[in-house]
């Protein structure tokens, strides 16, 4: 099982579809094989799959061989029946088996129960992208070793504009001077060619093109983390606009001050920009403040989204090891307790090492740690697969911050938590010292957060949504 396209952002189950890869020397024979869990289908006698070839099994064979150049009916079957489920299950590959009777039995071949959102990827889960397997010698099972299918070169620009007469705004806010631009969900998309033109086309965006960088332009609430792109319409720039949440007009968007206060109520006014959809919630506004006229309009979407029946975007030659059930114990560890953290780790090309990176909040100092699964240092079973490492006790109200690291023996190296590539800080585990709990029958929860996420958002906007990392117990 390579690939899965179990959430389109299409929101029709049509478009679903499984993806097998034939990872073997030669071909094989696949009839009578079956998927099972939330769908059904079985293979139709005379099925094989040549060695390196890929297999797509659709909800609607027809429907996905429109969509897709490459699939024909020699490599897309179907209809599988039933629906893979939105919110993640289980998927199984079945292969016939005659043992000891003439009355063959299914036996698993492969199987993966993937997930949806978190580490099993974002926007596998409805924001366009399948969930593609890094590598096919990878352990399926393992979160770490799926990734969202790259989208990002797939669409085209589009135009949105509206031209209206600046009426029905805000009374408390009648000095049009700056404009907004957003997503009005969660998702990613270039903007460029930025404009808002009176009626003889003058405009009084500075910098629309974001050939100057971002000059004159501020990153707000969830959608801070938007930034300059080396690439645009007809240009070199653009700006990546990326949304955590809702667009809102009191603290959620990209804002620019306009050049002049030059429009007041009752003139008419052009608002138009440039923009491509990258990921997620595929509908963008422009604003004026105060409400006086927005223009927003829907993206293209492309219909080929993830790589069914073709080698997958995120294919690589060694995933590096997967680094998984990481916690640490105990889980309210008591002023100068050792706590105990432990890991598992998976990686068809080995593992060379594997290393737990702490540091005393708020210093940035790490220091490392080998994990072990010797029986010794912290670790209670040798050779069961659970790797430990032991952070010293600390003072009562010292907050640790850790994150594991580790390396393959083709020097492929691995983090847990994982980077992203979205401008976020970089994420860590929590433990909190001597953190007591109150008396009561009450459950209690406890939330940690490192100083520097703590002034990160206290310099957000009291009405942003953006979303900060921290450890729940």
């Amino acid at each position: 099982i390579n690939e899965l396209m179990f959430d389109p952002i299409s929101k029709d189950n049509n478009d679903q579809y499984i993806e097998l890869y034939n990872k073997g020397a030669s071909a094989t024979d696949l009839s009578g094989w079956q998927l099972t869990g939330g769908v059904s289908y079985s293979l139709p006698p005379g099925t094989t799959l040549a060695a390196g070839g890929y297999l797509v099994v659709a909800r609607n064979a027809a429907q996905l061989i429109s969509h897709y150049p490459n699939l024909n009916a020699a490599n897309c079957l179907g209809n599988f029946s039933g629906k893979l489920s939105h919110n993640g299950e289980l998927v199984m590959l079945s292969r016939p088996e005659t043992i000891y009777t003439n009355t063959p039995i299914m036996v698993a071949e492969d199987q993966v129960t993937y997930g949806a959102g978190g580490r099993w990827g974002q926007w596998a889960d409805g924001g366009g992208s399948s969930l593609e397997l890094k590598n096919p010698r990878a352990n399926h099972r393992l979160a770490a070793n799926w990734k969202d299918s790259d989208e990002t070169r797939k669409s085209a620009w589009t135009n949105i504009e509206f031209t209206g007469t600046l009426d029905n705004g805000f009374k408390f806010d009648p000095t049009i001077d700056y404009a907004q631009i957003g997503i009005l969900d969660t998702g990613e998309c270039l903007v460029d060619n930025v404009e808002v033109d009176d009626t003889n086309g003058v405009n009084y965006v500075s910098n629309p093109t974001f050939e100057s960088g971002t000059n004159g332009w501020t990153f707000q609430g969830d959608h801070v983390r938007s930034s300059l792109e080396n690439s645009g319409y007809q240009s070199s720039q653009s700006l990546h606009v990326r949304a955590s949440d809702h667009y809102f007009n009191g603290d959620d968007s990209c804002q620019v001050a306009l050049n002049a206060n030059s429009f007041a109520a009752g003139q008419t006014a052009t608002l138009r920009f440039k923009a491509r959809w990258l990921h997620g919630w595929p509908e963008v506004i422009l604003r004026l403040n105060g409400g006086w006229l927005e223009a927003t309009g829907s993206l293209s979407v492309p219909t080929d989204l993830g790589t069914p029946g073709q080698p997958n975007s995120q294919a690589i030659a060694s995933a590096g090891p997967a680094i998984h059930e990481v916690t640490h114990t105990p889980a309210l560890p008591a002023a100068s307790q050792p706590v105990v953290v432990t890991a598992q780790v998976n990686d068809p090309d080995g593992v060379k090492n594997l290393t737990l990176n702490y540091r005393l909040d708020p210093a940035t100092t790490y220091t490392t740690v080998t994990m072990s699964d010797r029986g010794t240092d912290g670790d209670a079973v040798a050779g069961d697969g659970v790797f430990s490492a032991v952070i010293p006790g600390q003072a009562a109200n010292q907050l640790v911050a850790f994150y594991i690291s580790a390396t393959n023996n083709f020097g492929v190296a691995t983090r847990f938590p994982v980077l992203l590539n979205d401008n976020t800080p970089a994420r860590e585990c929590l433990v909190l010292f001597g953190d007591g709990n109150p008396g009561g029958s009450f459950g209690v929860y406890h939330l940690w957060l490192t100083q520097a996420n703590v002034t990160r958002w206290a310099n957000l906007g009291n009405l942003s949504n953006e979303g900060i990392d921290g450890t729940m117990v």
